[in-house]
C-alpha cells in the first residue's frame, strides 16, 4: 500500500465498515466482510485493471470501455439476485427459517454478488490469456 493513496484507503475502510456493520450488526462476521471488501478495493487499485489518476485522492480509479461493460453486467446480476432473494424471503419465509445461513439481508447479498461478479469478470480474461500462453 502506498501513502499517496491514503485518502482512498481511509474512505474505503470507513464506507465498508459502515455498510457491513449497519446491515449485519456489530460482530466479527461484519468486520471480516468489511476487511475482505477493503482488501478487494486495494487489489482493484493496484491490479492494473483501471487507470489511476493521482490528482483525485478519494476516487483515483478511472474506467475504460471494458470496465464499464463489466460494471454494467455486475450491477444487473446484483440487482436481479437481490430482488429474487427478497421475493423468495417474502413468499417462502417458512423455508428460509429452516436454514439459518439464508437469513441475510438482500442488499448485503447484492453487494457481495456485485463484487464477486466484477472480480470474476476482470480476472477471467487474464487467467484465460495465461492458460493459452503455456
Amino acid at each position: 500500500m502506498r501513502t499517496t493513496f491514503l485518502p482512498f484507503y481511509i474512505s474505503r475502510i470507513v464506507i465498508f465498515s459502515l455498510f457491513f456493520f449497519s446491515s449485519m450488526g456489530f460482530n466479527l462476521i461484519a468486520a471480516a466482510w468489511a476487511l475482505g471488501c477493503f482488501g478487494l478495493s486495494v487489489l482493484y487499485l493496484h491490479s492494473g485493471w483501471f487507470s489511476v489518476d493521482k490528482d483525485r485522492p478519494f476516487t483515483p480509479m478511472r474506467r475504460d470501455q471494458f470496465a464499464l461493460e463489466v460494471q454494467r453486467k455486475s450491477i444487473i446480476a446484483a440487482v436481479v439476485i437481490s430482488l429474487l432473494f427478497h421475493y423468495l424471503q417474502t413468499q417462502f419465509p417458512e423455508i428460509i427459517s429452516h436454514y439459518s445461513f439464508l437469513e441475510m439481508n438482500a442488499i448485503g447479498l447484492g453487494v457481495v454478488v456485485y463484487f464477486t461478479a466484477q472480480f470474476s469478470q476482470f480476472l477471467w480474461p487474464r487467467l484465460k490469456s495465461l492458460s493459452t500462453q503455456q
